[in-house]
C-alpha cells in the first residue's frame, strides 16, 4: 500500500510539472510589448513561405480572398472618385462629402454583430440540426444580408450618378434615410469579410496562421488591382456600366 500510495504521488508530481511547463507565465504587459520573443515553431523558413503561396490554390482559400478583396475594392473604388462625382453632380464641397464618411463607423458598428454573433448562431442552429456536428460551411448562410446589400449599393450609386438623380437616391438606395452612400459597404465589409475569413479558419485550423497570410495577401493584390483601375473606367463607360458590372462580380464570389 505504501509503494503504490508513493508511485502515485510521484506520477501526480510528475503531471503536474509538465502541467506548469506546458503553461506559459503571464507576461506584464511591457513585456508583450517587446518585438522579440522567442521562436514559436522549428519548422524550416522557406516552408512557412512557400506555403500561404500554395494554400492560396485551396477553393475555399481562394473564394474567401476573393470576397474579401471584392468587397473591400469597392469601397476604395468607390471613396478614390466619390468627391469627384458629387461635386460634379450635386455640387457637395469636400467637407460635405467628407461627412458622408460618419456613415461608415455606423455600418460598421452594424456590421460587428451580423459577421460575428449572427455567424454564429446561424452555425450553433445548423449544428443543432446536424445532430451535434459542426461542419465549417454551417456559418456561411449568415452571409446573405452582404449578398443583396453590396450589388444594391453599387448598382443605385453608379445608377444615381450617372443619370444625376436627385442627390437622395444615393443615400436611400444605397443606405438609410440620412445615411451615406457608404453604409451599406462598410456593412457588408465588415459582416461577409468577418464570416468568410472565419469559415477558412475553422476549415483549416492547423495551418490558420498561414490561411490568414494567404488571404490577406491575396485580398490586398487583387483588391489594389480593382480600385486602380476605377477613375478610367469610370471615364470610359460611366458610372451605370462601370458599378453595374462590379455588381455582377460581387454576385458570385458570395
Amino acid at each position: 500500500m505504501a509503494l503504490a500510495s508513493t508511485a502515485r504521488s510521484s506520477t501526480q508530481t510528475r503531471d503536474s510539472e509538465r502541467l506548469e511547463a506546458a503553461v506559459p507565465l503571464k507576461q506584464s504587459c511591457l513585456e508583450s510589448l517587446k518585438i522579440y520573443h522567442k521562436t514559436l515553431t522549428t519548422e524550416n523558413l522557406l516552408k512557412l513561405i512557400a506555403r500561404p503561396m500554395g494554400l492560396i490554390c485551396l477553393p475555399p482559400v481562394l473564394w474567401a480572398a476573393l470576397a474579401q478583396a471584392v468587397t473591400i475594392g469597392f469601397l476604395v473604388a468607390v471613396t478614390s472618385n466619390v468627391d469627384v462625382a458629387f461635386n460634379t453632380t450635386y455640387g457637395f464641397a469636400s467637407w460635405q462629402v467628407g461627412l458622408c464618411f460618419i456613415s461608415g463607423i455606423i455600418g460598421a458598428l452594424l456590421g460587428i454583430p451580423a459577421g460575428g454573433q449572427l455567424g454564429d448562431k446561424v452555425a450553433d442552429w445548423f449544428t443543432k440540426r446536424n445532430g451535434g456536428v459542426r461542419d465549417p460551411e454551417m456559418r456561411l448562410p449568415a452571409m446573405l444580408p452582404s449578398l443583396i446589400t453590396t450589388p444594391l449599393a453599387l448598382v443605385l450609386y453608379g445608377v444615381g450618378i450617372e443619370h444625376r438623380l436627385h442627390w437622395i437616391v444615393p443615400t436611400i438606395g444605397l443606405g438609410l434615410p440620412k445615411f451615406p452612400h457608404h453604409y451599406l459597404l462598410n456593412f457588408s465589409i465588415t459582416q461577409a469579410t468577418n464570416i468568410c475569413l472565419v469559415y477558412v479558419i475553422d476549415a483549416y485550423r492547423p495551418v490558420v496562421g498561414e490561411i490568414t497570410l494567404a488571404v490577406m495577401g491575396f485580398k490586398a493584390l487583387f483588391g489594389f488591382l480593382l480600385s486602380f483601375y476605377t477613375n478610367p473606367w469610370v471615364s470610359k463607360s460611366g458610372y451605370q456600366n462601370a458599378y453595374g458590372t462590379r455588381r455582377r462580380f460581387r454576385l458570385p464570389c458570395s
